[in-house]
């Protein structure tokens, strides 16, 4: 979301990524990244699969290269292997040696939001949270930008409850309005010139 109130979505699938910024398309998710009108803040919403069926809940994640939990490294691994990456992608790496405080201040605002959209998620009553923190976790989509960005798992399809509470108007409609109470939140404690509420 850019401070004029824009919003920039990425749509797709792992195998087919899209995505409509301002109206144009994008060849992969990330792209959005490197685009100089990305927005103010990046918020990535999934609902993730996992082999037990008894593992559920909604979890709020920020970029880090170490994981927080085990299963908070169990997904980055499968997301990262999942990734291609070719010659002419931004090297992240390079770019966070190169200008560590831009990514610290980046990881320290991003901490900020995830809390504040944990905040509210924790007040959901259709919502079971899986981590009642927020997890660090090597998303690429995350690592690759230059604003606060999080990654909000919306419950797990594997796990009967969380599937049919994603398929009901009000388990989505809730997690929708504890993202924007969340965001809004975030935004009045870090106005820029720009921006109103």
């Amino acid at each position: 979301m850019t401070s004029d109130g824009q919003v920039k979505m990425t749509l797709g699938t792992p195998d087919k990524p899209s995505a409509i910024h301002g109206g144009k398309p994008f060849n992969k998710p990330t792209d959005v990244a490197v685009d100089q009108n990305s927005g103010d803040i990046f918020v990535s919403i999934h609902a993730d699969a996992f082999s037990l069926p008894s593992v559920k809940g909604a979890a709020v994640y920020i970029w880090s290269d170490e994981a927080s939990s085990n299963s908070a490294k169990s997904l980055s691994s499968k997301k990262v292997s999942s990734v291609r990456v070719d010659e002419f992608d931004f090297d992240e790496d390079l770019a966070r040696s190169k200008y560590p405080k831009i990514y610290e201040k980046k990881k320290d605002k991003s901490l900020q939001l995830g809390k504040k959209i944990l905040d509210q998620l924790k007040r959901d009553p259709y919502t079971y949270l899986h981590k009642k923190r927020v997890e660090y976790a090597d998303f690429r989509v995350l690592k690759s930008l230059n604003v606060p960005s999080v990654l909000i798992e919306s419950g797990f399809i594997s796990n009967s409850e969380d599937a049919e509470r994603l398929k009901g108007k009000p388990g989505r409609r809730m997690i929708a309005r504890s993202l924007f109470l969340g965001i809004n939140n975030y935004f009045k404690e870090n106005l820029e010139d720009d921006f109103f509420i």
